[in-house]
């Protein structure tokens, strides 16, 4: 039998769309293989750039911890220049440290450098009428503070003990013992995060595009950018010797000032300063010394005989925010001292300057809560491994107190997101998600 022409014509026709079936399903498979070897391509090329940016950020971290450990006498916080901080190549990666609240805030761009933590308000010794002049706070909130970490149940002013925590969702228990990290701060009753975090949700220091609530431009940067658990410095020198109190004086100090100052002006000097102190600004005001003088002695003296003395402020990094809360200062005073400082050319060896500032009895008021030192810092650390891929971020906080500095406390924190600001987003990744 011979089959027709029709019955051919529709044979081929079947084949060839079977045909063409089997063609788009390899084709497709292709496709898929492709794309799933380029997702894992890129997947494999992210994991390594996120390998060299842990690498960087813990490059930095050692960085840090040997700039802050070398600082000599008088351990005062480190000029600009000498630091690297700012898009430091590390093979194909680059670190970044990022200064949150160095400086008060002029404008919308990232700041880059080590964070002063005496330059901030400490939770564990600032009292209820320091912590109430910051911005946004409440009675309530400032008193709840200070009864979370006092040692007692006694319920301060609109304060809050055990009894307003066990109402809470879920219950809590009033600690009532010292703050031992500065998130600690939203255990407490009353916490919000608006109120911590202000508009700052990713703790960077700047407005980012998502987080301009209040549509006024301005970064609300949360009392969190005010405050620390960590300032304090030792009534010791470097190689552990004590430091002279000028309270009970001796042939230690006036050894001191001989060397320094030789005979005569020793002699002079020490007629005119006589009695108790309590402070450094004190002595530096009866002693009829220049600053410059002063500057040159300052970190070996003490008015104290405890080992440390906590929560101590340092002048000469503080923001005029900080500054406002202490005793003899306000908003404009604290402004003025600021805008003084920022004149000055480099960092002072010591807190005297603020004397021709303020005038003597300002400076004195001021004085038993201030330094011109500091020995803890934050090294808020950011890095991108090659092309600019694998962004992480990690915080250390650095104390320099003993033999060699040392990582008190370190929290990994890429998961905010991305924190340098979107001109170096766009320069590094083209606007490509990281």
């Amino acid at each position: 039998m011979h089959s027709t022409p029709g019955k051919n014509a529709s044979r081929s026709g079947a084949v060839l769309i079977i045909v063409m079936w089997i063609c788009f399903a390899l084709v497709s498979m292709s496709l898929y293989f492709a794309d799933a070897a380029g997702f894992a391509y890129r997947g494999v090329d992210n994991g390594w750039a996120g390998a060299q940016a842990r690498q960087a950020v813990q490059g930095a971290a050692k960085y840090a911890l040997q700039v802050i450990g070398d600082r000599e006498e008088p351990k005062i916080f480190p000029d600009s220049d000498e630091v690297l901080c700012e898009e430091v190549t590390v093979g194909d990666a680059s670190f970044w440290m990022l200064a949150t609240s160095r400086n008060d805030l002029t404008d919308n761009a990232p700041q880059f450098g080590l964070v002063d933590e005496a330059g901030k308000l400490n939770l564990n010794t600032a009292p209820a009428e320091w912590l109430i002049l910051l911005p946004d706070m409440t009675e309530e909130f400032a008193a709840a503070i200070v009864d979370w970490r006092d040692e007692d149940d006694d319920i301060s002013e609109n304060g809050a003990e055990a009894q307003s925590y066990y109402l809470m969702d879920p219950p809590l228990s009033c600690k009532n013992a010292p703050f031992e990290t500065l998130d600690e701060l939203f255990l407490v009753y009353g916490a919000e995060e608006e109120l911590l975090l202000g508009e700052d949700l990713n703790r960077n220091g700047i407005l980012d595009p998502d987080e301009d609530t209040d549509g006024d431009g301005t970064l609300d940067p949360g009392l969190l950018a005010y405050l620390t658990v960590y300032s304090r410095e030792p009534n010791s020198l470097e190689d552990g010797t004590a430091r002279i109190n000028l309270t009970q004086g001796g042939e230690d100090l006036e050894t001191l000032f001989t060397e320094t100052f030789g005979d005569d002006r020793s002699a002079e000097i020490l007629s005119s300063a006589r009695g108790e102190f309590d402070s450094l600004i004190a002595y530096f005001v009866a002693s009829g010394m220049t600053t410059a003088e002063f500057d040159q002695v300052a970190h070996q003296l003490t008015v104290s005989e405890e080992e440390y003395t906590e929560g101590l402020v340092n002048v000469n990094t503080a923001t005029a925010t900080v500054l406002a809360c202490l005793p003899g200062m306000d908003e404009t005073t604290a402004e003025n001292l600021v805008l003084q400082r920022s004149q000055l050319g480099e960092n002072p060896a010591s807190e005297a300057w603020i004397v021709e500032v303020l005038g003597e009895e300002t400076a004195r008021e001021l004085g038993p809560y201030i330094t011109g030192r500091t020995f803890q810092f934050t090294a808020d650390i950011c890095a991108v491994g090659r092309q600019g891929k694998g962004f992480r971020r990690s915080l250390f906080v650095i104390d320099d107190t003993a033999e060699t500095a040392q990582v008190l406390y370190r929290r990994d924190i890429h998961g905010r997101g991305w924190a340098l600001g979107e001109d170096l987003y766009t320069e590094l990744s083209g606007g490509e998600n990281k």
